[in-house]
């Protein structure tokens, strides 16, 4: 029996992390795997209790009366009754959120709502206000009012494609991003990526993205950042979300797990290390020309379209869901029926068949980059964005 104790599964990897609240616990769960962590968090929230344009947010949604409420996330509705304790306005949120019909984003909204001893009328099994409006989209009329509890505002652009069906949409926002008071540590991660000090940067919300943007601007350092995420260093998201905040300028994301969660992001990391240690790298600077780089191709959300070198290719809704699914998690076999709730959400069919005609039908629009989607028989489909695509 071997007494050397096996190596750490991020051992000798450089890991950047700007997440605020949980930013210590990822970071420490990524240096006991081994990595050396830089944790500079580019954001701080707006204490709830100390945010008087949630009482106004709060008095406005009691007001109208909405028909519906969209709950986007289990801390959120729980530090948005804690602030309207504080407000004097407890009793009538309760009451109000007892008669309301309810709509959850995920488990985490869903079990917030039923520890209330409220059960939605509908959870999203994607997990995704995309998804919880598109239900809605079938379900709502003209003379109703939609209430939605966001989160700093990052899902109101999804509720755009409600408002015109709808007398009215109101929000409420318990948790407000705004950059650190101390940005020191921030710009400290924007230095050593920008140095090539950094081989993944690990990031777990779309806010703490927009603002790592927002620092480098201020110093200066927004092209070279830019052209660091592009190249050597790994991205790594913990959902679509996330994701999105990359593609919107521009940056492939590299890593991204199966369901959005931090464990999952922890997985596909230690996953994407140890792959690369049975290909025989092993140390930091061989991260540069990443096989998992997705550069072949560039999403564009906001357009449903891709682009490939100075190429614009425009998809369909369900084709770019689909593509998205693959191109977020490279050289991850993805199954059909996972591919089916990506495009279609709640109303994925229960037989996932027809994956295969819209794999089928990418293909054919992405022309010579057609075969970098792979089919793995009786599993799934990956996207393996390699010289030798062709499996």
């Amino acid at each position: 029996m071997s007494l050397i104790p096996p190596r750490p599964s991020l051992a000798a990897t450089r890991v950047a992390v700007t997440a605020d609240r949980r930013g210590a616990e990822l970071a420490a769960s990524l240096e006991r795997l081994g990595a050396t962590v830089t944790w500079g968090s580019t954001m701080r929230a707006v204490p709830p209790e100390q945010d008087r344009l949630l009482e106004v947010e709060t008095r406005a949604m009691l007001a109208a009366a909405p028909t519906w409420l969209a709950v986007s996330t289990g801390s959120g509705l729980r530090a948005w009754l804690q602030a309207a304790e504080g407000f004097g306005l407890r009793g009538e949120l309760e009451a109000f959120l007892g008669r309301t019909r309810t709509v959850a984003r995920g488990s985490k909204s869903h079990g917030a709502l039923r520890g209330m001893a409220i059960e939605p009328e509908f959870v999203s099994s994607k997990e995704t206000m995309d998804d919880v409006c598109s239900w809605l989209g079938e379900r709502v009329s003209p003379a109703e009012v939609l209430g939605a509890q966001v989160h700093g505002g990052e899902v109101i652009g999804t509720l755009d494609a409600l408002r015109p069906r709808l007398r009215a949409v109101v929000t409420v926002a318990p948790y407000r991003w705004a950059l650190p008071v101390e940005v020191g540590p921030a710009r400290r991660v924007v230095e050593r990526i920008v140095a090539g000090e950094i081989d993944v940067l690990a990031e777990t919300s779309a806010p703490s993205v927009r603002n790592l943007f927002v620092i480098a601007e201020q110093m200066g350092a927004r092209a070279e950042l830019l052209r660091m995420l592009r190249g050597p260093v790994v991205v790594a998201c913990v959902g679509p979300v996330t994701a999105r905040a990359f593609e919107e300028v521009g940056v492939p994301v590299d890593l991204m797990p199966t369901r959005p969660r931090t464990t999952g992001l922890l997985r596909s990391l230690v996953h994407w290390a140890e792959t690369r240690d049975d290909e025989g790298v092993g140390a930091p600077d061989s991260l540069v020309g990443s096989p998992l780089s997705s550069v072949a191709l560039e999403l564009v959300p906001g357009a449903c379209a891709v682009r490939i070198g100075p190429s614009v290719i425009r998809l369909g809704r369900q084709e770019f869901a689909v593509l998205a699914a693959l191109v977020r998690r490279p050289g991850v076999v993805i199954r059909p029926e996972e591919l089916a709730l990506q495009a279609w959400g709640h109303r994925a069919p229960d037989e996932a068949t027809n994956i295969r005609h819209y794999i089928a039908r990418i293909r054919r629009k992405l022309l010579d980059q057609g075969s970098c989607l792979q089919t793995v028989r009786s599993v799934g489909y990956r996207y393996q964005p390699s010289a030798d695509a062709d499996a």
